[in-house]
């Protein structure tokens, strides 16, 4: 049985103890790369994860952290975690406008602890969709807000396009 993992290059970034996982990983089909960057499939973050690792997420690797990788090794589609790209459309920044739309309202009610009104940038590239925060860029929230997005399914694009949004989190 082929395995959503097949053939997938990943790095284990701050992932304690590394080699354990990794070899599962190998096991799995998966390349496991020695170190982060952009050309690869997946990051696999823990704590802390590292600045190379943290400047390829935010090139557009996907990021993993452990449970979810657990649970892909367990069987769990790969599309649980990242979204496949799906066919083009003819307005890639007004589909992007809609989602962020759809979703703003669930990254809003994340608890930040103070109120903090932030920036949510989405950019397609044919390869990649990048996340940006304009200031909460690093931390938990940002995590949660960077999985909420790769979830999502997104069109497959020729050419960049790129939208925001304003957030009020709470």
């Amino acid at each position: 049985m082929r395995s959503d993992l097949q053939g997938l290059r990943v790095a284990l970034c701050g992932v304690k103890p590394a080699r354990p996982l990794a070899q599962r990983l190998e096991a799995a089909g998966v390349t496991v790369a020695a170190r982060p960057s952009p050309a690869l499939d997946l990051l696999v973050f823990g704590e802390p994860p590292g600045f190379a690792a943290l400047e390829a997420a935010d090139a557009g690797v996907p990021v993993l952290w452990r449970p979810d990788v657990e649970a892909l090794l367990a069987g769990a589609p790969l599309a649980d975690f990242i979204a496949p790209r799906g066919p083009a459309v003819a307005d890639a920044a007004a589909f992007i406008a809609a989602r962020l739309a759809a979703v703003r309202p669930v990254i809003e009610a994340e608890e930040t602890g103070d109120p903090w009104e932030d920036v949510l940038t989405v950019t397609l590239t044919p390869a990649r969709v990048l996340t940006r925060l304009r200031h909460l860029g690093g931390t938990p929230t940002y995590d949660r807000i960077v999985a909420l997005i790769q979830r999502q399914p997104w069109p497959r694009v020729t050419a960049e396009a790129t939208g925001s949004t304003a957030l009020s989190l709470r």
